[in-house]
């Protein structure tokens, strides 16, 4: 198995040029991973890339409070394209997802705190599979299950009270 993983962070505190603080998140990772020995049933996979894992994965979170009880933050997901049988002979495209949130936050007199938050997650209406089969069997007649959907461009909200 070889590999890079990285991990950045980085805040812009109050200033002059900038509004409110910025605080920015960035990890990434580089994966490799082969059989080295494996053969099943009768087939040989040495040197195939295992299936299941991405090559590449890319996260970027960015969370930004213009005014101390505001805070805005977007998520954006890169998973790279993987393998899903022991052959190598299917594969899965990345994906792209970006997923937004804002969240105010209110003091009750000196009892605690009320928070209102929204947001969407998958904005682009990316069609992806949350997760992957890998080597799916198939059952009677019918073909295998590889993919699992994710969901599509949703809306949340809420409100929390902490005492």
């Amino acid at each position: 198995h070889q590999g890079l993983e990285l991990l950045l962070r980085s805040r812009i505190p109050d200033s002059g040029n900038f509004p409110g603080k910025l605080k920015t998140t960035f990890s990434y990772t580089f994966s490799r991973n082969r059989f080295i020995d494996f053969t099943d049933d009768g087939n040989t996979y040495d040197g195939n890339e295992l299936p299941g894992i991405p090559e590449h994965y890319a996260q970027l979170q960015l969370n930004w409070n213009p005014a101390e009880k505001l805070e805005l933050s977007t998520h954006f997901l890169y998973t790279g394209n993987q393998h899903i049988n022991d052959a190598n002979t299917m594969a899965y495209e990345g994906y792209f997802l970006l997923n937004l949130k804002a969240l105010a936050q209110f003091n009750l007199k000196k009892t605690g705190k009320l928070r209102v938050f929204a947001g969407i997650n998958n904005l682009t209406n990316t069609h992806y599979a949350s997760m992957l089969l890998v080597n799916a069997p198939a059952f009677g007649n019918s073909e295998p299950r590889y993919y699992y959907p994710g969901l599509p461009k949703h809306f949340y909200a809420g409100v929390e009270v902490r005492f």
